[in-house]
C-alpha cells in the first residue's frame, strides 16, 4: 500500500507537510488512563476545547485519545484511518466534485466540492477538508488492529515541532498499545511511502463487546476497593517482580522529592511500563510529563532532573527503603546501584531506566520457585505461547 501527496498540493501550498505513522497489530481496546490524563492535562492548560465549547472532549477510544492529545499539545491537526478499512491507495489530492460518502457523525451522504483537499482510496474520500471531517467508513473504533496516524504541518510552523509529536506519538503506541510502527514525513522531496501489513483477522481479538461492558464493570469495582483492603501479595511475586516495581517506584519518589520537597506527589501517581523495544530500557515512567505543568517546567528537563538524581544515587551506592501504597516506608532497604544500571531522559519527557545485569542475573537464581504452588506444591502453567500473528512473536 502507498500513501501518496500528489505534486499539486506542493505547488498551491508550497511548504505543507504531513507526518505519517503505520500502526501495525496495535490493541486499542479498553481505555488508557495515562493518555487520558495527558489529554485532560492539555485541556486544562490550553482552554482549547474547540470541539465541544466547555465540556471536555469525549474519550472514543484508545489511540483517537492520542491524536486528541497530540493536536492540543503540538497544536497541528492529527487524525488517523483505519487502514484495513481503506481500499487501494492513500492519497492526498484534490476533489473532482463527485466524490460522496458519510462522515463521522452524520447519517446522510454528502458530497465534495471541488477543488477542497481530501484524502482519498479506491471507494472514495476518507477524509474531507484536510484532516477535518472524516469519512465513517474508514473511522478507527475499538477492534481497529492496523492504522495510519496523519499530523498535519502549516508552511509557517517548523519541521521540528512535527518530528517532535511523530515521536511522542511513536513513544505511546509502542509502549501503550504494543505495536509497530513506521514512520515519515512527507513533503516536496519526498512525497510517498509504501508500506506493507497483515491484513486483521477480527476474530483475533479476545474480546467481543460484552467481554468489554463485563471488563468496564469489574474495573469499576477494582477501582472502588481501598488500597489498604488488597490481599497479601504472594510472596514469589514480591520477590520478584512486585519488589522490582516497589524499588524503582520508591527510587523515583525519592529522587522526586528530593528536587521538589513541597510538590505533593504520592507513590501512587508512579507509574511504570515495560517499553517494546530494549532501546528504551526494562522500565518507562511518564512521571515529568504528568507532573511538568504542576511544576511550571517543561516535560523534557522534569525528566532530566529527575535522571540526573536517580544516576547520583546510583553512583553514590545510596541505600533507602522501598514504599507501599503510600509515602511510608517499609523496613526492607535496598541500594539503588545493586538494581539500577542507568537512567536516561529521552523527548517528550519520559524516564527510561535499565536495571543492573548483576540484578537481572539474582532475579534468574529464583527460576526454580517459578511454576510451583506456595500451598500445594503442585505445578502449574505461569506462561503459554499465544503467537499473533500482528505482532512480533
Amino acid at each position: 500500500m502507498k500513501f501518496i501527496i500528489i505534486n499539486q498540493i506542493f505547488e498551491k501550498y508550497p511548504g505543507v507537510e504531513i507526518g505519517v505513522i503505520v500502526i501495525k497489530g496495535m490493541d486499542n481496546t479498553g481505555r488508557n488512563e495515562e493518555i487520558l490524563k495527558l489529554l485532560r492535562i492539555e485541556e486544562a492548560n490550553q482552554k482549547m476545547l474547540s470541539r465541544a465549547g466547555n465540556k471536555e472532549i469525549p474519550h472514543i477510544n484508545k489511540l483517537v485519545d492520542l491524536y486528541n492529545y497530540l493536536s492540543l499539545k503540538f497544536h497541528l491537526p492529527a487524525g488517523a484511518e483505519d487502514l484495513d478499512k481503506v481500499k487501494g491507495d492513500i492519497r492526498l489530492t484534490f476533489a473532482s466534485g463527485n466524490e460522496e460518502g458519510i462522515t463521522i457523525g452524520s447519517t446522510q451522504p454528502e458530497k465534495c466540492d471541488p477543488g477542497e483537499v481530501i484524502y482519498q482510496d479506491e471507494e472514495g474520500f476518507i477524509c474531507r477538508k484536510w484532516n477535518w471531517r472524516e469519512a465513517d467508513r474508514t473511522k478507527i473504533d475499538k477492534e481497529t488492529v492496523n492504522a495510519v496516524l496523519v499530523v498535519e504541518k502549516a508552511p509557517s510552523l517548523s519541521r521540528e515541532k512535527l518530528s517532535e509529536a511523530l515521536e511522542e506519538a511513536e513513544q505511546h503506541i509502542k509502549m501503550h498499545f504494543k505495536a509497530g510502527t513506521e514512520s515519515a514525513i512527507l513533503s516536496q522531496n519526498k512525497q510517498s511511502i509504501e508500506f506493507s501489513f497483515e491484513r486483521a483477522k477480527k476474530e483475533h481479538l479476545k474480546e467481543n463487546k460484552q467481554d468489554l461492558i463485563k471488563s468496564g464493570e469489574r474495573e469499576k469495582k477494582v477501582k472502588k476497593v481501598p488500597e489498604k483492603s488488597k490481599t497479601a501479595v504472594n510472596p514469589l511475586l514480591e520477590n520478584a517482580e512486585v519488589s522490582t516495581d516497589k524499588k524503582i517506584k520508591s527510587a523515583l519518589l525519592s529522587a522526586f522529592q528530593k528536587l521538589y520537597p513541597d510538590s505533593g506527589i504520592r507513590y501512587g501517581d508512579i507509574k511504570l511500563e515495560h517499553p517494546s523495544s530494549k532501546n528504551y530500557g526494562d522500565y518507562s515512567s511518564n512521571l515529568a510529563m504528568i507532573t511538568a505543568s504542576k511544576i511550571k517546567v517543561k516535560p523534557i528537563e522534569l525528566a532530566e532532573k529527575i535522571s540526573q538524581q536517580l544516576n547520583k544515587y546510583i553512583g553514590s551506592g545510596q541505600s533507602m527503603s522501598y514504599s507501599t501504597y503510600s509515602n511510608d516506608y517499609t523496613g526492607s532497604k535496598f541500594i539503588v546501584s545493586d538494581v539500577l544500571e542507568n537512567v536516561k531522559a529521552v523527548l517528550p519527557g519520559f524516564i527510561n531506566i535499565f536495571l543492573a545485569e548483576k540484578y537481572l542475573i539474582s532475579q534468574m537464581g529464583r527460576a526454580p520457585d517459578y511454576g510451583k504452588s506456595v500451598k500445594t506444591g503442585k505445578k502449574m502453567i505461569i506462561e503459554f505461547t499465544d503467537p499473533n500473528p500482528f505482532k512480533e512473536f
